[in-house]
Parts: C-alpha cells; sequence; structure tokens
C-alpha cells in the first residue's frame, strides 16, 4: 500500500473475520475513532458545538494533517467544519510499542484507526504453525477500517 492508504474494509462489509493481524514494526501513533464516539457525537451539546467553531480558525499542521486524513473518507468528505473539528477533537491518541498487535485475526472491529506516525504491517497466517507472512505497509496517513460505519452491525477482523 502507499502513503495515506487504508485497510480493513472487507472484513466490515462481508461482516466476516480478518484474515490478517495489524501489527507495529516501529514505534507508530494513531488517532482512533471509536464507533462509540460516533454516536455520541450526534448527541453533542449545542454550548459545545459552539465553542469548537472557534477553534476552526486555528491553523495547526496536526489538525490539517488529521482533517485531510478524515476527509479521505467518502461519508466524513463533506462534513461542515465544525461537525469535522468534533469528531478530531473526539479522537483518542493511541501508541503502540514496537511489535505490539493493533488488531488481531477473528477479532470484532470497532474503530477507525488514522495512522499519524510509525509504520504497521499486515500479515496472514500461511501454515498450520501460524507463520505469518507480510501482505502489506501501512505508513502515516493510512486509514486502517475505514468503511466501518458502512455497516449496521460489528465486522470482525
Amino acid at each position: 500500500m502507499k502513503k495515506s492508504s487504508y485497510f480493513g474494509e472487507i472484513s466490515l462489509l462481508c461482516q466476516s473475520l480478518t484474515s490478517a493481524k495489524v501489527t507495529a514494526i516501529k514505534y507508530c501513533t494513531f488517532g482512533v475513532l471509536s464507533g462509540e464516539i460516533i454516536n455520541k457525537l450526534n448527541n453533542v451539546m449545542p454550548l459545545i458545538k459552539a465553542l469548537k467553531r472557534g477553534c476552526e480558525k486555528y491553523k495547526d499542521p496536526q489538525i490539517t494533517f488529521i482533517t485531510n486524513q478524515i476527509q479521505q473518507l467518502s461519508y466524513f468528505k463533506n462534513l461542515k467544519n465544525f461537525a469535522l473539528f468534533d469528531i478530531i477533537f473526539s479522537l483518542k491518541i493511541t501508541f503502540l510499542q514496537n511489535r505490539e498487535i493493533l488488531q488481531n485475526i477473528g477479532e470484532e472491529i470497532a474503530s477507525i484507526y488514522f495512522v499519524e506516525y510509525g509504520i504497521v504491517e499486515v500479515k496472514i497466517f500461511i501454515d498450520e504453525q501460524k507463520r505469518d507472512f507480510v501482505i502489506d505497509r501501512l505508513y502515516r496517513g493510512s486509514i486502517i477500517n475505514a468503511d466501518l460505519f458502512h455497516t449496521s452491525e460489528q465486522a470482525q477482523v
């Protein structure tokens, strides 16, 4: 995969178990947008929305980067700025150490991961001994589980 690519949508669309795992091969930083947060954003108080609108004027390189990532997703592409900032400020920052697993085969998918820094590998098992094989590497700008919210039920990896 190339810069700003995404992974994980097939198991979401097919509501099936994943056939690959995603593992950090270097120190990584992700922005994580959980399904729970997406649902809560629909119930945000008007006062909080008004306060966040003031943040739209602030030009921060990290906010610009994550805005571009979020807007790669077709269902977020035409969001108004205040809704986009609700998402940005709802991201939970997650850190992975070298070789720490982000998702494993057979797990339910509950979040979208925006790779902010680092490199992760997508692997599949190639035999009964569960030896794995790297099928892809994802870099800064990649999105994992991008089509998570296109299905009404939780999918599995």
